[in-house]
């Protein structure tokens, strides 16, 4: 699957906009997209950390992960679902 996606991810790696970490919902098509981008960044995917609060919560739940995240995590990749993320955003 790599060799579909790695052609997608160019300015990430040149940017080095590489994640520290990826934190995703349980749910499995976004667990799965989440798994194909560790993979590309090099993450073993036993390494991503999922949630249920993600699929079944609201924008204060996104804020309670991200503030109960290490502070050395420098760059974190959030995988997840509208319109929750969408929310959050804004």
């Amino acid at each position: 699957m790599q060799v579909i996606y790695e052609n997608q991810l160019p300015p990430l790696k040149e940017l080095n906009l590489i994640p520290n970490k990826i934190i995703s919902s349980h749910a499995e098509r976004a667990y799965t997209t989440a798994i194909i981008f560790a993979d590309i960044f090099g993450i073993h995917a036993s390494e991503i950390e999922t949630f249920v609060r993600i699929y079944s919560g609201d924008e204060s739940d996104i804020f309670g992960i991200l503030e109960d995240t290490d502070d050395s995590i420098q760059s974190l990749m959030l995988v997840g679902h509208n319109p929750v993320l969408t929310y959050f955003a804004n």
